[in-house]
This record gives C-alpha cells, structure tokens and sequence, in this order.
C-alpha cells in the first residue's frame, strides 16, 4: 500500500464523518440552508472518493496482470 492509497483511506473517513455531522445537525435545525452547500459538497467528495478508489484497484490489477506476463 503506498502512501497515497493510506491519504484517500483518510479521506473517505473524514467525508463519511462530515456527512454523518452534517445529518445530525440538518435534523436538529432545518432552518440553516447554508448546511445544503455544505451537504452538497460532502456527496460530491465522497463520489470522487470512489472513482478515486475505483481507478486505484484497477491500476493495481492491470499493474498484477503485466508482471505476471513479464
């Protein structure tokens, strides 16, 4: 696992943690639309997260099919 592999773990972490705080808050006050921006943003970190993700295990197994090759 490199470096950068353990920066996205962190990442997501800290996303899905936002995420989680953002719904706690939006249901203890609804009347704070600023929270939407907030909630907006968050979704879309966590999406890219993903196709983060998803691009990092298929470099790996392309990665595993090569040196199998060689």
């Amino acid at each position: 696992m490199e470096v950068r592999d353990g920066r996205h773990l962190m990442a997501f972490g800290g996303a899905v943690t936002t995420f989680c705080a953002y719904t706690v808050v939006a249901t203890a006050w609804p009347e704070l639309w600023p929270l939407r921006l907030v909630h907006t943003v968050v979704v879309l970190a966590i999406g890219a997260l993903f196709m983060q993700g998803t691009v990092m295990v298929v470099r790996a197994q392309c990665h595993r099919v090569r040196a199998g090759r060689e």
